[in-house]
């Protein structure tokens, strides 16, 4: 019982630190996704284009989920906080892979707010769908997060690797190196069905990506 209650207040407090840590970054994904409305809005001019909105959605917003994962470790990795934090009886799962996972929530909390403007503004009824595709992006940016700040050990080429991989993504649709791109690119709303069938590339590549990441995180000294 009191081992319970530990863990859990090691758990709230660490939560605590990590939010107090992330600051303003915690609300980028929320950020983008205003963002993405006010495009949306504008769009609403023409009734037959609202959905090119996906593209700029597209662009911005699976990213800010990635966006969360890196500035989580800038304290760990590129200031050194490592020296000291491994020092806690903490596993390093707990550190890592789990810490990504439990702030991944707060982009599927936003994102969830995102669809259902999309739902209210166009009266369009999508957002279920809509909710299941930039979860799976999402995903994958979380890792692909981790993995360049663990790699890197620098926010600026972290950063610029998201920005860059997202940009060249859903510019290109996948044209080119179709294999590397987990962007749906799509111009109207997919069927639960084709989501997840197009989702597993980009689920699959997440678990490898989270995988790869824990692994050099654990191996950090």
């Amino acid at each position: 019982m009191n081992s319970c209650y530990k863990s859990k207040s090691m758990l709230i407090n660490n939560l605590e630190f990590d939010v107090k840590n992330l600051g303003v970054n915690i609300v980028f994904p929320f950020l983008m996704c205003i963002v993405s409305c006010i495009f949306l809005r504008a769009y609403l001019n023409d009734p037959q284009k609202w959905m090119h909105i996906l593209e700029i959605s597209e662009t911005f917003v699976p990213m800010s989920a990635g966006w969360i994962s890196i500035f989580l470790f800038v304290d760990i990795i590129q200031e050194g906080g490592y020296e000291v934090i491994f020092t806690y009886p903490v596993k390093r799962k707990e550190l890592g892979i789990k810490r990504v996972l439990i702030f991944y929530v707060v982009y599927a909390i936003s994102v969830l707010l995102y669809v259902l403007s999309i739902q209210v503004i166009t009266k369009e009824n999508v957002w279920l769908n809509l909710y299941f595709q930039f979860l799976i992006e999402g995903l994958f940016f979380s890792a692909l997060g981790f993995l360049s700040i663990v790699l890197t050990s620098n926010c600026a080429f972290s950063i610029v690797i998201l920005v860059g991989y997202s940009i060249i993504g859903t510019l290109t649709k996948g044209k080119y190196l179709e294999i590397l791109n987990i962007f749906f690119s799509n111009f109207d709303v997919l069927g639960i069905k084709e989501i997840l069938i197009y989702g597993i590339k980009p689920l699959v590549y997440s678990f490898v990506l989270f995988w790869v990441a824990q692994f050099k995180f654990n191996k950090i000294n």
